[in-house]
């Protein structure tokens, strides 16, 4: 079973790997990282996550930098805010 462009990862690609649950399946990556590469290549996964824009938009401009009240640059820990927006 492999899951190519936008498609989701559902219950028959788990089974098709031995996994029953997708809470599994992350355990299984955590736990052995040498078996993230053979997934990906059973399922045909891509390695990167793509993002929406944040919700509500973003709170400043784009075009100024996060220490002068901007949006782009480095943010230390409140990237994770940013983040949880954007998933």
């Amino acid at each position: 079973m492999e899951i190519r462009g936008d498609g989701r990862l559902g219950d028959e690609a788990l089974k098709g790997i031995g996994v029953k649950t997708v809470e599994e399946l992350a355990e299984q990556i955590i736990n052995t990282p040498s078996k993230l590469k053979e997934l990906r290549e059973k399922l045909g996964l891509r390695p990167y996550v793509r993002l929406h824009p944040p919700r509500k938009g973003f709170k400043h401009s784009i075009k100024r930098p996060y220490k002068d009240k901007g949006e782009w640059g480095d943010r230390g820990d409140a990237i994770n805010e940013l983040i949880r927006r954007m998933a």
